[in-house]
C-alpha cells in the first residue's frame, strides 16, 4: 500500500530514527516502522529521493514522502505502526508550517492524568492513539539534573511537567530561549521501559508559535 505522508517528528532512538508523520489525504497518523515489533527505521531506509535524481539525501520535518508500505502492523501501545517496503521513499515536495493548525488534534487529556508516564497495567485494551499534534502554552525547556532534556507546559488547563524530548533541534531551542508562550507539540508515547513496567510520554517535536 502507498501513502504520502508530512513529516512530523523525526526524533533519535537507539541511534538511528523514530518518525511519524499524517497521510496527507485522511490526516490519520502513520508511523514507519522496519518489523512487526515496531523497529527502528535508519538513516538509508529514511532518505528521500526524486523519480529521475539519480540520488538521495535526508528526509527533515514537513517534508512530504510517499512510502510503499507492507502491512499495518499495530502494537497494543502504537496503533499506528506500518511496516516499510524496501521501495525508496519519493519526496512531494514540502508542505508549509502553516499546515500544522489544520493537523491538530485535541485529545482530552494526555493518556490520563498530568503524569509524565503510563503503568502498563493501566493500558487495559490497545490504545486510541499513541501520536498527538497538540497546541500548548506556557512551554518550559530545561535539563534536569541528569543532564536529560525536559519540557513543561500547558493543555486544556492542565500543567503537565517532567516530559523527555527527543526533538534533535531541542539544544539549539534552549540555547535561544528556554521559555515560549505558545507552541505545537507533536507528543509520542514510548515502548515500555522495564524498570518500571511504564510507558513514558516523550515531546517528539518542538513547533514555536512565538519568541515572548
Amino acid at each position: 500500500m502507498k501513502k504520502t505522508i508530512v513529516i512530523l517528528a523525526k526524533s533519535i532512538k537507539h541511534q538511528h530514527f523514530c518518525i511519524a508523520g499524517k497521510d496527507l489525504e485522511t490526516r490519520q497518523w502513520i508511523r514507519p516502522v522496519s518489523n512487526k515489533d515496531g523497529g527502528i527505521i535508519t538513516r538509508e531506509q529514511s532518505k528521500l529521493t526524486f523519480q529521475g535524481a539519480g540520488y538521495s539525501w535526508d528526509s527533515k520535518i514537513l517534508h512530504n514522502v510517499e512510502i510503499y508500505f507492507l502491512s499495518h502492523s499495530p502494537l497494543y501501545f502504537q496503533p499506528e505502526n506500518y511496516v516499510i517496503s524496501e521501495i525508496p521513499w519519493q519526496q512531494r515536495y514540502k508542505s508549509s508550517p502553516d499546515i500544522l493548525f489544520s493537523l491538530l488534534d485535541n485529545p482530552k487529556d494526555l493518556w490520563g492524568n498530568n503524569s509524565c508516564k503510563i503503568n502498563r497495567n493501566d493500558i487495559r485494551n490497545p490504545i486510541e492513539a499513541s501520536l498527538y499534534l497538540i497546541y500548548v502554552n506556557n512551554l518550559f525547556l530545561y535539563w534536569n539534573e541528569f543532564g536529560k532534556r525536559k519540557v513543561c507546559f500547558t493543555y486544556n488547563n492542565v500543567r503537565h511537567e517532567n516530559f523527555s524530548c527527543t526533538d534533535p533541534n531541542f539544544d539549539e531551542l534552549i540555547r535561544k530561549n528556554n521559555q515560549f508562550s505558545q507552541a505545537i507539540l507533536c507528543l509520542s508515547l514510548g515502548e515500555l521501559f522495564v524498570q518500571d513496567n511504564c510507558h513514558y510520554k516523550i515531546v517528539a517535536t518542538i513547533f514555536i508559535q512565538d519568541d515572548q
